[in-house]
């Protein structure tokens, strides 16, 4: 590859062309190898937990840039890991990409060595434009279920400025008009628990303390988001800290416009957990399997994802993209490998504040 770009800086300054730096130059070669190996293997196949709906428009938009078919088997979350192991165990190596659930599928897979490292310099090429807490050594996270402080509009206009996580636990203003998730009854509760304990910086007893006044304010507890959504929109409460989804506040803002009551503190921290992808080793079309990773971390690719999704590339023209990332500093993502250790600890500290 060194002589081939030492060949095309002589041909450019021979023929007066600017065919671009040499490494540049490298770069494209690679890629249009990559396109021919994979046009050559004619596929890539899929395991995950997406619906086919949902697969369908990335596998279209694919076929059509580069003549792949995609196919697609949609499985349980639980049960992709262990048919994995056990094909995997068997000799059978089925499938190029899987899809779905961080903790379940990626943790698992990962440990044992299933994954392709992500160290290619045609696989690394788009993940700078991801935040780098989404990114992965072996996967991406792509698909993101944020979590944050939702308000009702009319109810808190004046006091926009006060919604945050701590002066909701200590204003006297706010007693009396705070919906709380029991972090016993409801696991996604815990883990957004789990969430306000990073942002606290791991420190527990920050979280206790901070919990513990929380509970003073009187709040409505409930462990479903949707009752709490309810209780939000009718002002039985004013602000929810935990739980309720920022992905169903987006599409409300977006389909319902003005006469829809509800956003969330967009100056305060939003927990993010979610789906990955990645490629499997030892794939039966490993080229395709990489310029499928290629292509759906790209902006292109990643258009295409966030028409239905709220997905981790903040520069995509979704608009519930944009919402939910539009300050990806703010972004807590909530660890797979540590989210059971997470909401066994939030429940800790839910019982310790409760007392």
């Amino acid at each position: 590859m060194q002589q081939v770009g030492g060949d095309l800086d002589l041909l450019a300054k021979a023929t007066g062309v600017p065919l671009g730096k040499a490494e540049d130059i490298q770069k494209l070669i690679a890629e249009k190898e990559l396109i021919a190996a994979a046009q050559k293997e004619g596929v890539v196949r899929m395991l995950g937990s997406k619906d086919p709906a949902g697969v369908a428009p990335w596998a279209e938009a694919f076929r059509n840039k580069y003549g792949i078919r995609v196919e697609h088997q949609e499985f349980q979350p639980d049960d992709i890991t262990p048919k994995l192991l056990a094909e995997y165990g068997a000799g059978r190596h089925d499938w190029d990409i899987v899809e779905g659930n961080a903790e379940v599928i990626f943790v698992p897979l990962k440990q044992q060595g299933l994954l392709v490292e992500i160290k290619d310099p045609i696989l690394q090429a788009n993940l700078g434009a991801f935040p780098p807490k989404l990114v992965d050594s072996h996967y991406l996270n792509f698909i993101l279920s944020p979590n944050g402080i939702v308000y009702n509009k009319k109810a808190v206009a004046n006091e926009l400025d006060k919604v945050t996580y701590e002066d909701l636990a200590t204003n006297p203003i706010w007693k009396g008009r705070i919906g709380l998730r029991d972090a016993i009854a409801s696991g996604s509760a815990a883990r957004n628990l789990g969430g306000i304990y990073l942002m606290f910086g791991e420190d527990r007893q920050k979280t206790v303390n901070w919990l513990k006044d929380v509970l003073k304010q009187d709040p409505i507890i409930n462990p479903d988001d949707g009752f709490l959504e309810v209780a939000l929109e009718s002002e039985q409460v004013d602000v929810v800290i935990t739980g309720i989804s920022l992905n169903v506040i987006a599409r409300n803002i977006i389909n319902k416009g003005d006469v829809y009551p509800l956003d969330w503190a967009r100056n305060q921290a939003i927990f993010v957990s979610g789906e990955a992808i990645g490629i499997l080793r030892d794939s039966p079309h490993p080229n395709a399997a990489k310029l499928f990773f290629q292509w759906i971390s790209s902006k292109e690719g990643m258009e295409v994802v966030g028409t239905g999704n709220t997905v981790s590339r903040p520069d995509v023209s979704s608009r519930q993209t944009s919402m939910v990332m539009a300050q990806p500093d703010l972004v807590i993502p909530l660890p797979p490998e540590r989210l059971n250790e997470l909401r066994n600890l939030a429940q800790q500290i839910w019982r310790e504040a409760v007392g």
